[in-house]
């Protein structure tokens, strides 16, 4: 390679005659021909605008669409319809730049290998396109044998946390997981079926063995078939909070400790229910229903009463039972309970829904009088995931309804409610959202189905003016709304004025709680206010608060505990040395302060195994590498970086207690960079070692201009041979830019110019072609100097 290098210097030194040449050369490195990704996105591949956008700044320097091309033709000809191609292109752009020949067929052969037909390798590569760039096939086996069928697989990896599965090493990580569920007496089948909802089999094998202990800890049998769904709640929630969850149990269903633990064996799923959701339910079933709390401790499995035999059946056999049943006797009440059910499911927390009137009409001989129940108003917030929309909402509707049936007297009355909730009147929610919310059209069309159920527009329009009163701006009333279309269906008396009362009552000014809401305006909607008064003291300032609250992980911080997450973590990274100061900054990095507290503590003990010292200014920086690619994975990383950069264990050390963040270079970032300065420069990897800001910096933007620059320079004796190539790659460009190319504008007129186009060219051109841009440049130089010498 080195002589292939000189042979290029040497026929660019010998080839050019002119600066006429030099100029010329560097105009066309500057502006290769190129193409409009997004659209190309778009037109040929059939991503939205949004997408598109998105995905683009992974595919702009690809010059021309030849590659893309190859691989839209291959996945058709595999059988990808173009719905298919168009999912997985955005879920994995980067697959556009994959070679046909050396990997993706490669690939294919390899899936085909496993017994896979082309229509369910093209079902998988829809759902996990990165099978088609990384070698994951002893993965798909491993999961092709435990769940059985490729349909289950792309079920799997279709799931938020489906990567994972493909991330985890097989066998120091998932069979030894299969191996310990197995002696727990988990059968082949139940270990499928666990693996169908949450990813045990690929979390750390000590957290696995505390999330079974923790199941043991609630008396869930292990022999029982409900033993997996105490797995899988307890997932959910974290071993580390189920003793506060029981308490909570305890204390909302006024329950004894038997009751509930008798009430967990029969339903672990209960312990997943959050705080809001149970304690609205609950006094649904006490205050409505008239449930006892013995009752409902022990699970609801007493089918005499008639309510729990109603709320217990299947949508399907509700309407056959219920619905079905009266449609000739009622017509309209089928009508009213799927419109009452759409607008249940549609509205947000809080909001009533005044079109549906529902009057219990109960005999003359009861105790009770007759009652008129409005739906919604007993249920304040949304139900837990996996269930019907609003399931505790569904419940008070279908009492209330099989109520109306038994003891309606008047026709009448029915269907006058069945029309007045099938004819409900609406208005355009898109059309509204863009012209006097200010959104774009595909942010309308994303929000609108928040604020859909609404009739009319007075409710948004009273949002609107509320805004604009505390003196936010249209594009932040526009970034608001875009970020929490609800907003638009909150009270204004009743939940935003308190709100901003509570929030001037922090001492916020008027133009800081505008800044607030723009960037997190779920404040307006929930009480945060004990989370917004913890940041607040720990940032010191409002707009670090908004920047956090800003960032991609920011909703995170709104979300955990203050009592039982934060200050706890707070109080352990405080035990480990750091001030208030540096936790400040840990913060303003990551989100290891709201993280569970095993975790936490995981990714401390992780940087202690880095031997990065505790009273070290760069411990918080170890931590956010850390969190940065998971505890997990630093010991592959360390064989990585030994393996690429050459060097022994304690240099690697060394570098890491000195720039923690070589840990978060990828593989492909690392090789260039290391064998740029390895091959061309000439440095050992002692040396890299003992500078590893060396690793860190651009090899393309930086490294390689700097370098030929140098010398280019040196060669001709304008510079002393003993300026350090490190000592002139640190420093900042405008240094470097005077230091050495504006000293020598009026000597070498061309060299400012050739060094800037090169280092723009640089940056856009793709990887291959880097060794040619730093001989283009070396001869850049060269040639100027020989026209201009000292």
């Amino acid at each position: 390679m080195l002589l292939h290098l000189r042979n290029h210097f040497l026929a660019g030194v010998r080839d050019a005659s002119s600066l006429h040449h030099l100029l010329l050369l560097s105009t066309t490195a500057a502006t290769p021909s190129r193409f409009v990704a997004a659209d190309f996105l778009v037109t040929h591949c059939g991503l939205t605008p949004a997408q598109a956008t998105k995905a683009s700044k992974h595919i702009e320097h690809l010059k021309s669409p030849a590659k893309p091309e190859a691989v839209l033709a291959f996945l058709a000809d595999i059988g990808l319809a173009k719905a298919g191609v168009a999912t997985a292109i955005a879920r994995d752009p980067l697959l556009l730049c994959s070679k046909v020949d050396k990997t993706l067929t490669p690939r294919i052969a390899q899936l085909r290998d496993l017994g896979l037909s082309l229509p369910q390798i093209s079902s998988l590569i829809s759902i996990a396109p990165r099978i088609l760039r990384n070698p994951c096939m002893t993965h798909l086996q491993f999961y092709l044998s435990i769940l059985g069928s490729c349909d289950k697989v792309c079920t799997v990896l279709g799931r938020n946390w489906g990567g994972r599965l493909l991330n985890q090493d097989v066998e120091r990580v998932i069979k030894p997981n299969i191996a310990f569920l197995q002696q727990c007496g988990l059968t082949d089948c139940e270990i499928s079926k666990l693996l169908m909802l949450a990813p045990i089999v690929a979390l750390d094998p000590e957290r696995a063995r505390e999330i079974v202990e923790c199941a043991d800890k609630v008396r869930v049998p292990r022999d029982s078939v409900m033993f997996k769904y105490a797995l899988h709640a307890i997932y959910l929630i974290s071993p580390a909070r189920i003793d506060a969850k029981l308490d909570l149990l305890k204390k909302i269903f006024g329950c004894s400790e038997a009751e509930l633990s008798n009430a967990v064996c029969k339903l672990p799923s209960i312990l997943a229910l959050s705080e809001v959701n149970l304690s609205a339910t609950v006094e649904f079933l006490k205050m409505e229903v008239g449930l006892e709390a013995e009752y409902i401790a022990k699970g609801l499995v007493k089918k005499d009463i008639d309510f729990f035999g109603v709320a217990c059946l299947t949508e399907k056999k509700f309407t056959e039972r219920f619905l079905d049943y009266y449609k000739e006797i009622v017509p309209g009440l089928a009508r009213a309970y799927a419109d009452a059910r759409e607008a249940g499911s549609s509205a947000p927390p809080g909001i009533l829904l005044p079109e549906l009137h529902w009057a219990v009409m109960l005999k003359p001989n009861r105790a009770r009088k007759a009652q008129y129940v409005k739906l919604g108003s007993v249920l304040t917030v949304e139900a837990q995931r996996r269930r019907p929309p609003h399931a505790a909402m569904l419940l008070h509707l279908r009492n209330h309804f099989l109520a109306g049936v038994r003891a309606a007297t008047s026709l009448h009355h029915l269907l006058l409610l069945s029309t007045t909730a099938a004819t409900a009147s609406r208005f355009a929610a898109a059309d509204f959202l863009v012209t006097r919310c200010g959104l774009t059209p595909a942010q309308a069309s994303k929000a609108s189905k928040h604020i859909e159920h609404l009739k009319t527009p007075a409710k948004p329009e009273a949002i609107l003016a509320f805004l604009a009163d505390i003196g936010l701006a249209k594009a932040d009333i526009a970034a608001a709304i875009a970020r929490e279309p609800l907003l638009l269906c909150s009270k204004v008396d009743k939940t935003l004025t308190p709100r901003i009362t509570q929030l001037r009552d922090l001492g916020l000014s008027l133009p800081q709680i505008s800044s607030l809401i723009s960037i997190a305006p779920r404040i307006l909607r929930y009480p945060y206010m004990t989370h917004l008064q913890f940041y607040l003291s720990i940032l010191g300032s409002c707009d670090k608060v908004c920047t956090v609250l800003g960032r991609n992980w920011g909703g995170r911080l709104l979300n955990q505990d203050v009592e039982l997450v934060l200050k706890p973590n707070i109080a352990f990274l405080q035990q480990c040395g750091l001030t208030d100061c540096e936790i400040a900054k840990l913060l303003m990095l990551a989100p290891i302060v709201a993280l569970k507290p095993e975790l936490a503590r995981e990714i401390v003990e992780c940087a202690d195994k880095l031997r990065v010292p505790r009273h070290s200014t760069m411990f918080k920086c170890a931590l956010h590498a850390i969190y940065l690619i998971s505890p997990t994975r630093i010991d592959a990383k360390l064989d990585l970086l030994k393996k690429v950069i050459g060097c022994s264990e304690a240099e690697l050390s060394s570098a890491v207690c000195k720039l923690p963040y070589i840990l978060t270079l990828t593989e492909a970032n690392l090789s260039p960079t290391v064998e740029f300065l390895k091959m061309e420069v000439g440095l050992e990897a002692e040396y890299i070692m003992r500078r590893p800001q060396l690793l860190c910096y651009s090899t393309r933007r930086r490294l390689v201009p700097r370098y030929y620059a140098l010398k280019a320079l040196k060669a001709k004796g304008l510079v002393k041979k003993g300026i350090g190539f490190y000592s002139a790659v640190s420093l900042t460009e405008k240094r470097f830019t005077e230091r050495f190319l504006d000293s020598y504008k009026e000597t070498v007129p061309g060299l400012a110019k050739a060094y800037a186009a090169v280092r723009e060219a640089g940056v856009r051109t793709m990887e291959e072609n880097s060794i040619e841009n730093s001989c283009r440049l070396y001869c850049f130089l060269d040639v100027g100097l020989r026209r201009h010498p000292h």
